[in-house]
């Protein structure tokens, strides 16, 4: 029997038909994952339907972060992650996309994010005071440096509880500029 598969495997050049289908393979795969195929939807007319392209429109994340005014020479590193919105924010968290600031003399910074397709998403923001480049943890697994998340904390949350990204969900829509404000001014005068 396996005398027969590989009489039929030559005669048929299965090795040619493999390395063939694994390149179309990479090709398809390639066109789904980089989106290279244009939106194609129906257009009704009186009788018929006519198909058309349909143009993606761009989305824009806009990203303002507060900070306290940093004195020359002391400023600090921070960075926003944008995330699924069905985690919590643990050491184990892998965003979809992140853009670092560095606070400065100018209390308000605003960052521009237009890599996100249309959808709905968790952000963060935290400050590194340490520069290691990552958000710290402490034995219990909650934050140790200041981070906010894309929504008001709750007045009955307590800053011990755990940081559930479900609570800061915010959608992204094609065409308009979706907001997101940080407030991490931490000075003492600072509002909640």
């Amino acid at each position: 029997m396996a005398d027969d598969f590989l009489r039929t495997w030559k005669r048929n050049q299965g090795n040619l038909l493999l390395l063939l289908a694994g390149i179309a393979a990479v090709l398809v795969s390639s066109v789904w994952y980089f989106d290279l195929l244009p939106n194609i939807e129906l257009v009704g007319t009186e009788n018929r339907g006519t198909a058309r392209s349909v143009t993606r429109q761009p989305t824009v994340l806009v990203v303002t972060v507060l900070t306290a005014a940093t004195p020359a020479g002391q400023e600090m590193r921070g960075r926003i992650m944008i995330c699924q919105p069905f985690d919590q924010v643990s050491p184990e968290l892998v965003p979809l996309a992140t853009r670092d600031f560095q606070t400065s003399q100018a209390k308000v910074q605003a960052l521009v994010i237009t890599s996100l397709p249309p959808g709905t998403y968790a952000a963060l923001a935290y400050l590194d005071p340490n520069g290691n480049g990552r958000l710290d943890f402490d034995e219990q697994g909650l934050p140790i440096e200041p981070v906010r998340l894309s929504h008001p904390m709750p007045n009955n949350q307590s800053p011990a509880d755990p940081l559930n990204l479900e609570e800061a969900v915010f959608r992204i829509r094609p065409g308009q500029a979706t907001n997101v404000r940080f407030n991490l001014d931490t000075s003492p005068k600072a509002a909640p």
